[in-house]
């Protein structure tokens, strides 16, 4: 039997090791947690060259990987996953959500809205497809790129974009094995909606937008607003388009944490003249707030809401025909009264407004460009950027159903046609000559520019 002595002196060693054990591990989870805390904070944006690929794949979700953005070891490639809001992007005037980054460090990121609403051709596959065509500068297509168009030094901050082309007609047993990557610019893939969580995931925005996927009997597929999967069956039906871009290995980040209030930040330059702003812009005019349409020699503006006399709309009928006019009820308001009722007019380039018509087998935006009218005011037609932002209103685009009918956006921003005769809203567009020096403002609702006056008095040409 053990004397107490021997006890009393054994106790005293257990009791250093437990306390050494412990700080053992304290001190290795420490280190840990200040390893991935410098990994992931270590370089400030700004002070330091920080490849935009980099930093994104330090905020790697290490603990839950259903949530956040996820490592895919097989494929080598990161994905964000769930209903997450630290992956905002802003880029040429347009907020992207980023979708995740790829084997070789370029980044895919997603409009985070609708831009424009449209005739989308995918029934003929989207390589294709208007969309396609719509987005990307395409060599020998006439009024192609329309999207690109407004993108800035995009040549050095863009790689190209894959599209997934795999035929699918179960949604339960969606591949992505044959993909292209031809353009700058493409679309979401039923395959891209579904590994980021479908309609829990931060790509349900409450809006109706097109999937490039198609099925066996080239039925595309679309999101509805409430996030499901629908199959659109009806190809005289327009839905929102939400671009996808890829963002090149080698671009730095240059400010931003990822919310949506202080988006990622990769493209800056100086704002000097109406013709540096970025589309979705907003500029003062005559004391009302427009937004930047298209960016160019002259810009093209659209108001950020109807015109109002007092607190009521200003409701006209179209005119005689669905052909906008300056002579036609709508066409005869905008460019006298509304016109004339503006201090800034000086700063309106009148210019070409396109009112080509479709046809049941030819849904193309570019029929639009088949006819012009020259006005001093217009309004926005299919294929304009944010033309769904505005409910109530006319459109100028002519419906393919009868000259009686013009193309109107409704209070949920969807396209319906209506006769000539019935009485809408108008939503005034117009374009600014481009030299028009900014003298104040941040582009914002609350802060628009505000616009002096032009920095070269020599003519500019009509669009």
């Amino acid at each position: 039997m053990k004397s107490k002595k021997s006890v009393l002196k054994i106790t005293p060693i257990i009791y250093t090791v437990n306390i050494l054990v412990l700080l053992a591990i304290l001190v290795f989870y420490v280190a840990r947690g200040v390893h991935y805390y410098l990994e992931e904070n270590g370089k400030k944006v700004g002070s330091d060259i920080v490849y935009f690929g980099d930093y994104i794949t330090k905020k790697q979700s290490r603990l839950d990987e259903t949530k956040g953005l996820v490592y895919d070891k097989e494929k080598n490639i990161y994905v964000y996953k769930g209903d997450i809001d630290d992956n905002y992007l802003y880029y040429s005037g347009i907020m992207y959500r980023i979708l995740g980054i790829d084997n070789e460090n370029n980044v895919r990121a997603v409009a985070d809205k609708n831009v424009t609403i449209m005739y989308s051709g995918l029934n003929r596959g989207y390589e294709k497809s208007y969309v396609r065509t719509w987005l990307n500068i395409i060599e020998d297509e006439n009024h192609s790129g329309i999207y690109m168009n407004n993108f800035y030094d995009y040549e050095s901050i863009l790689a190209h974009s894959y599209v997934c082309n795999d035929v699918i007609d179960d949604v339960n047993s969606i591949t992505c094995e044959n993909n292209t990557n031809n353009d700058y610019v493409s679309i979401l893939s039923l395959n891209d909606y579904s590994i980021a969580g479908g309609k829990e995931s931060f790509l349900n925005n409450g809006e109706n937008f097109y999937l490039a996927t198609i099925n066996s009997e080239n039925n595309n597929y679309v999101v509805s607003n409430t996030g499901d999967i629908i199959l659109n069956n009806i190809y005289t039906r327009a839905y929102g388009v939400r671009p996808v871009i890829t963002i090149d290995a080698s671009v730095n980040l240059l400010a931003g944490d990822g919310s949506s209030k202080n988006p990622y930040i990769i493209e800056k330059h100086d704002i000097n003249s109406l013709s540096d702003v970025y589309v979705g812009d907003i500029v003062k005019i005559s004391g009302s707030n427009y937004k930047v349409i298209s960016i160019g020699e002259n810009v093209f503006v659209a108001g950020v809401e109807s015109i109002k006399d007092g607190e009521d709309e200003v409701l006209k009928s179209f005119g005689e025909s669905n052909k906008y006019s300056t002579s036609g009820s709508a066409g005869k308001y905008l460019n006298n009264d509304f016109y004339e009722s503006l201090s800034d007019k000086d700063l309106i380039v009148k210019s070409n407004y396109y009112v080509g018509n479709n046809s049941m087998s030819d849904l193309s935006y570019t029929l639009k460009y088949d006819s012009k009218v020259s006005a001093k005011v217009g309004m926005l037609s299919l294929g304009d950027l944010f033309i769904h932002e505005v409910g109530g209103v006319f459109t100028i685009s002519r419906s393919i159903e009868s000259d009686d009918v013009i193309e109107v956006i409704n209070n949920e921003g969807n396209l319906f046609g209506d006769f000539v005769s019935s009485k809408y809203a108008l939503r005034p567009a117009f374009y600014l000559n481009g030299n028009a020096i900014i003298e104040s403002g941040k582009g914002t609702n609350d802060n628009p520019y505000v616009l002096g006056g032009i920095e070269d008095e020599e003519e500019t040409k009509e669009e």
